[in-house]
C-alpha cells in the first residue's frame, strides 16, 4: 500500500512501525530515525507570465514582498521554511491565501494572476507549456532535501533494493533535465 502525507505525519509513521518505508523532506536533526539522501530541490516563485515578466532566472526573496501569494498552510514543513526566511530579512509576504490543494493554487494563478512559492516540478508540466514561469528563489535560496527512511529493523538487503531503484528513477530524471534536483 501507498500512503500520501505530510512530513510530520510520515515520519510518525514510520516511527511506529505502520510503515515500511518513506519518502520525506527534511528530517529533523537528532531524531535517531535512519534516513537516506536523496536528492535537494530549490523553491521557486511560480506564477502567470504576465505577474513573472522576463525569461526563467532568479529571484531576489527581498523582490517577492509585494507579489500577491497562495501559500502552503503554516503547519507545513515548506511554509516554515519561508516565513523563517521573511523573518530574517524583515521581508513582509504578501499572502492572500493559505491552502495546501494544488489544484487550488493552480486555479488561483491562472484566474487571479497570483504566484506561490514551491519546487519547480510541482507545475513543470504547466512551466514546460508556457502557462506558468518559475523563477528561483536566492538571497537566500531555500532547499528541500528529501531523504527515504525505512522502519526499524526492516532488512538491509530490502532498504538496499529500495534505494538502488528510488536512485536510478532519480539519477534518469536529473539526466532529462526537466527537473531541477541535485544531488
Amino acid at each position: 500500500a501507498f500512503h500520501q502525507g505530510l512530513t510530520d505525519e510520515l515520519q510518525a509513521q514510520i516511527q511506529a512501525g505502520d510503515l515500511d518505508l518513506a519518502l520525506y523532506y527534511d528530517p529533523p536533526a537528532g531524531s535517531g530515525q535512519k534516513t537516506f539522501h536523496m536528492f535537494y530541490e530549490d523553491v521557486y516563485l511560480v506564477g502567470p507570465p504576465e505577474v513573472l515578466k522576463g525569461g526563467e532566472g532568479d529571484i531576489a526573496f527581498r523582490d517577492i514582498a509585494d507579489i500577491p501569494l497562495v501559500l502552503d498552510q503554516r503547519l507545513h514543513l515548506l511554509r516554515r521554511k519561508i516565513e523563517k526566511a521573511a523573518a530574517q530579512l524583515n521581508v513582509k509576504l504578501n499572502v492572500v491565501l493559505e491552502t495546501n490543494d494544488v489544484t487550488l493554487k493552480r486555479s488561483f494563478m491562472s484566474n487571479q494572476k497570483f504566484c506561490t512559492l514551491v519546487h519547480h516540478g510541482l507545475f513543470s508540466d504547466q512551466i514546460k507549456e508556457g502557462q506558468l514561469r518559475a523563477k528561483r528563489v536566492v538571497g537566500p535560496m531555500i532547499e528541500r532535501q528529501l531523504v527515504l527512511a525505512p522502519r526499524q529493523g526492516m532488512s538491509s538487503s530490502v532498504v538496499d533494493f529500495f534505494l538502488e531503484a528510488i536512485r536510478v528513477i532519480v539519477a534518469e530524471r536529473i539526466a532529462e533535465g526537466e527537473v531541477k534536483w541535485r544531488l
